[in-house]
């Protein structure tokens, strides 16, 4: 019975491992990311037991499942957005600057000759703050820069992790 304790959160190191490394491209990855959060939470509720009552074993259990559950789920939905920013490739004109309805985030929307309108969001504060409508973007795939001339700026906020999931982190 000891062992389920240490089996869950063996299950949350696991989740979060696999949500925080699945290489970028990989859009496969995330699908098991979530499977694994989805396995966290009932390997959470295995080793502790449903909830039930107000005694100090019911409050530990909300507790432990909330605590081994949410961290891998938060970080499995920011990658997702991160994961369509990084692997995006547009050479386009800025038709739009705006606060998207999504908590106010910082956005754009550009015209690519090829793909059409794309919508990208949340974008770094400072980033957004330097682009005007008209600006001339280009991204390459898997980068974490965009281009407007001979000028780089980040597109996701800087992080170690993303030349380890094998995006390229410097502009040149």
């Amino acid at each position: 019975m000891r062992a389920r304790p240490a089996l869950a959160t063996l299950a949350a190191a696991l989740s979060i491992c696999v949500a925080l490394f699945y290489p970028y491209g990989a859009l496969v990855w995330q699908p098991i990311a979530m499977a694994f959060v989805i396995g966290n939470a009932i390997a959470a509720v295995w080793a502790f037991g449903w909830p039930r009552g107000v005694q100090t074993r019911a409050i530990f259990s909300r507790l432990a499942i909330f605590a081994l559950v949410i961290p891998p789920y938060f970080i499995v939905t920011t990658r997702q957005h991160n994961d369509e920013l990084v692997a995006a490739h547009f050479d386009g004109t800025i038709t739009k600057l705006y606060r998207s309805s999504n908590h106010q985030y910082p956005a754009i929307e550009i015209d690519d000759p090829r793909q059409g309108r794309l919508n990208f969001e949340p974008l770094p504060e400072q980033t957004w703050s330097m682009l005007t409508t008209g600006d001339q973007l280009r991204k390459e795939t898997l980068s974490t820069f965009i281009r407007r001339g001979t000028e780089c700026m980040p597109i996701v906020e800087p992080s170690s992790l993303h030349a380890i999931r094998g995006a390229r982190t410097t502009c040149n």
